[in-house]
């Protein structure tokens, strides 16, 4: 219930800062936050990146910080 209500807050500031909400990054950014608050000892291009990219069903030879990153910058750029 206290995951549903963070994850709630998390959507309102993000549409509040004018992210789109259709896009891929705003989806992206939220469960980066999420799963940041859970474990803030996570690297984000090291751990959290490629945990996004396997939830978000990338299996590519490309980096996976450049596949979770792209879409959240450009979302925030929107």
């Amino acid at each position: 219930m206290q995951e549903e209500n963070h994850s709630q807050m998390v959507r309102s500031i993000l549409l509040e800062l004018g992210i789109p909400p259709h896009h891929l990054g705003f989806k992206m950014l939220n469960a980066a936050i999420l799963k940041y608050a859970k474990n803030n000892t996570q690297s984000a291009t090291k751990e959290l990146y490629p945990e996004l990219a396997k939830e978000f069903g990338y299996h590519t030879s490309y980096s996976k910080a450049t596949i979770v990153e792209r879409p959240i910058r450009y979302s925030i750029s929107e």
